[in-house]
């Protein structure tokens, strides 16, 4: 005899699997919104497209890839971005062109 009963251990609860704990797999270049018709965004990528020019294309677009956060808006290559998001980048370039130029 080992001292212990085996009836008031603790035993190990079973649990069902649920599908609400798997991860389902979407698609993050499903925008509902498209930006390319508004003025303003195309101002911005105007603009981006002169800051590529004066303070080079890495600086660039590390400015804009540090505005969005998902890795998922920025697959192969491509970045996807609101207007807001393209003027904080904007915002950032400034700052580097600043930099640059001292």
């Amino acid at each position: 005899m080992s001292g212990k009963n085996d009836g008031l251990r603790r035993k190990r609860t079973k649990y069902k699997r649920s599908s609400a704990f798997n991860k389902t797999k979407r698609d993050p270049f499903d925008f509902k919104t498209d930006y390319s018709a508004e003025k303003s965004w195309q101002r911005c990528i105007e603009r981006i497209a002169i800051a590529q020019s004066t303070i080079g294309i890495r600086d660039a677009m590390l400015c804009v890839e540090s505005v969005v956060p998902n890795r998922e808006y920025r697959k192969e290559g491509y970045v996807y971005c609101s207007p807001s998001q393209l003027e904080e980048a904007l915002k950032r370039m400034r700052t580097v062109y600043l930099r640059k130029k001292k």
